[in-house]
């Protein structure tokens, strides 16, 4: 391959990357302005929590589906407008986790949990006789 050829191809990956970027299914943090959730992109996966600040409205179209991950959810300190009809619900729903991965030593185990405001200031809870109990 020529170095006219590798620069194309170079470009082309890097244009690639970043319009994959632009163009997502995830949603999740901060908004502090206006901001629309249009029907074009769902079903979304909400990666972090959603927080609409003070001096922001979020409209949601009817037709969107929000799969919320355990833990994750939604605050409104400004303005919510999620008109949804009998045709077009809007639906906020859990997402479904995977199924174990034993191949890469992932498993869910519904005994523990971990409890608090952020994954950074939670604390590891594990049940035991139906009780759960904070680890040290």
């Amino acid at each position: 391959m020529g170095p006219l050829w590798r620069r194309v191809f170079l470009v082309s990956l890097l244009l690639l990357g970043f319009l994959s970027g632009v163009v997502s299914d995830d949603i999740g943090g901060s908004y502090n302005w206006d901001h629309t959730i249009s029907l074009s992109g769902s079903p979304y996966s909400v990666t972090d929590e959603i927080i609409v600040g003070e001096a922001a409205t979020l409209t949601i179209e009817p037709g969107v589906r929000l799969l919320f991950p355990e833990g994750v959810g939604m605050t409104v300190w400004g303005r919510l407008i999620a008109i949804g009809t009998p045709e077009h619900r809007i639906v906020f729903d859990r997402k479904r986790n995977p199924p174990d991965d034993q191949a890469n030593n992932v498993t869910r185990d519904h005994n523990i949990r971990l409890l608090g405001p952020t994954v950074f200031e939670g604390r590891v809870q594990v049940q035991r006789d139906g009780d759960f109990f904070t680890v040290d």
